[in-house]
């Protein structure tokens, strides 16, 4: 399949999501019919940052994941894994530079799908936002 036919399709499941999100964030607020554009407004606004939070959140974390930045927590946990089983020698830990070698070897570019729909949503709720401070009159 066509690379940037699959991330379309990931970005647009992406935006799937990210609108499931936004709609219950904002349900929680206390979106119902009859409550008025202004309230509309703000519990979409509210909604909407949600999913930019937790959306862009795990995009920005994918991303700085694969420069390397976690390899020294992986690997720490899988050392003191094998330090406390017991019957274990201490000899299988491989040294640091041959695990971090070994990890930038394995690792797969980035994908930034997450972390524009994320920007997507929280630009999307910036509108919303100024929208419902239009709609009341600045107050």
């Amino acid at each position: 399949m066509d690379p940037r036919k699959k991330s379309l399709i990931r970005i647009g499941i992406t935006v799937v999501v990210g609108a499931l999100i936004a709609w219950g964030a904002a349900a929680a607020r206390g979106l119902k019919p009859g409550i008025g554009t202004a309230l509309t407004l703000r519990y979409w606004s509210d909604g909407c940052f949600v999913a930019a939070v937790l959306i862009g959140s795990i995009g920005a974390l994918t991303w700085i994941s694969t420069t390397g930045l976690f390899d020294i927590f992986s690997y720490g946990f899988s050392a003191a894994v094998r330090m406390f089983i017991p019957f274990g020698r201490k000899k299988d830990i491989m040294p640091f530079y041959d695990y971090k070698t070994y990890r930038a070897e394995k690792r797969q570019p980035a994908l930034f799908e997450l972390l524009v729909v994320g920007i997507f949503y929280l630009l999307v709720s910036g509108l919303l936002l100024w929208l419902y401070y239009s709609s009341i009159g600045g107050a």
